[in-house]
């Protein structure tokens, strides 16, 4: 290789540093990263499920909500669409429904609102025994998990078999399946 050979290769390869170099130059620097303080600003669920156990581990009752949102951490969780099912693996079985509910920060009273209707069935524990169902419709409905107990002091309507009980106001235990009314109790039954 003559002289000329090389000087041409040095001066391509000093190029080549030189345009890297520049090029590199050019970038902006990485930025630093950034650190996020936790945020306190609740969340929004689509299709939540909620299930509470009771001291054995069993489920004690579910709650499904078509959307859940939580505007603080330390807020009520606001719920639409709500299905609570309560027992569903003993005897008797309570399905209540309704348009929206609110959960309290103490995760043991729902209050439950807007076409809420709650049905309570009993399979029969023999052969001749016959299956029960109890369907009560009201506007508002409280449910304590604590104490196992719904109750309202709206304008209720029990179906039953072929009739239909109203009343203003009522109290049920889920845990015994006994149904207390409060007043105006009026009743009619087809034999």
């Amino acid at each position: 290789m003559n002289t000329r050979g090389l000087i041409v290769i040095l001066a391509l390869v000093s190029l080549a540093l030189f345009s890297w170099y520049l090029r590199d130059r050019e970038r902006a620097p990485a930025a630093a990263p950034q650190t996020v303080s936790r945020v306190d600003s609740g969340y929004y669920l689509l299709n939540a499920r909620i299930t509470a156990s009771n001291e054995a581990g069993e489920s004690a009752y579910r709650i499904v909500a078509g959307e859940a949102t939580q505007a603080a951490l330390d807020a009520p969780i606001e719920m639409r669409a709500v299905r609570v099912t309560y027992g569903e693996n003993e005897a008797s079985q309570w399905l209540i429904s309704a348009d929206q509910a609110t959960l309290e920060q103490t995760n043991t009273l729902l209050t439950l609102a807007g076409s809420v209707e709650a049905t309570w069935s009993r399979r029969a524990n023999d052969e001749n025994g016959d299956d029960a169902t109890l369907t009560l419709r009201t506007e508002s409905l409280a449910f304590d998990a604590d104490r196992n107990v719904v109750e309202t002091d709206a304008l209720v309507r029990f179906d039953v078999g072929m009739g239909r009980l109203t009343a203003t106001g009522m109290r049920a235990s889920l845990q015994n399946d006994v149904v207390e009314f409060r007043s105006n109790v009026r009743g009619q039954f087809t034999p």
